[in-house]
């Protein structure tokens, strides 16, 4: 994936766009939460699995509960309400990808070989296990 993402195989790197609007209003907004909600589910799903795992760990009450998940929705929607009330800087960020988005490319795609040969030969799930370890032991939460 990594050599594809820095784009060796370009017949691989082609856009399917699809160009249809859903209408607007009452049931153009459902359709369109849903498409979102679709493309985002593999991203957001195990995150939020984790917080509530954490939730309800250990005897946690609900309060604690609710207050992760409270935390997690701010961290997923703040972003979002910060683009959307500064979208001419928002825009000007966005042109800065544009315009260094081979380099983004070729420097995403090598993180991505050396993630890869992290994980086949087994250093990758070594650092892992040590820092679950060191979360278990050593880490102390506020909350």
């Amino acid at each position: 994936m990594g050599v594809v993402f820095m784009g060796g195989f370009g017949w691989l790197q082609r856009d399917a766009k699809i160009h249809a609007k859903p209408p607007a209003g009452l049931w153009g907004a459902p359709l369109l939460g849903l498409t979102f909600g679709l493309g985002w589910a593999p991203c957001i799903g195990p995150t939020y699995s984790a917080v509530q795992l954490l939730s309800l760990s250990g005897g946690s009450s609900a309060a604690k509960g609710a207050l992760l998940a409270f935390v997690y929705s701010l961290g997923l929607g703040i972003p979002f309400l910060l683009i959307a009330l500064a979208v001419r800087r928002g825009m000007g960020v966005m042109s800065f990808f544009r315009t260094h988005r081979l380099a983004i490319q070729r420097i995403g795609g090598g993180i991505l070989v050396v993630l890869g040969l992290l994980m086949a030969s087994g250093v990758w799930g070594t650092w892992v296990t040590e820092l679950q370890y060191w979360f278990q032991t050593d880490v102390k939460l506020p909350i």
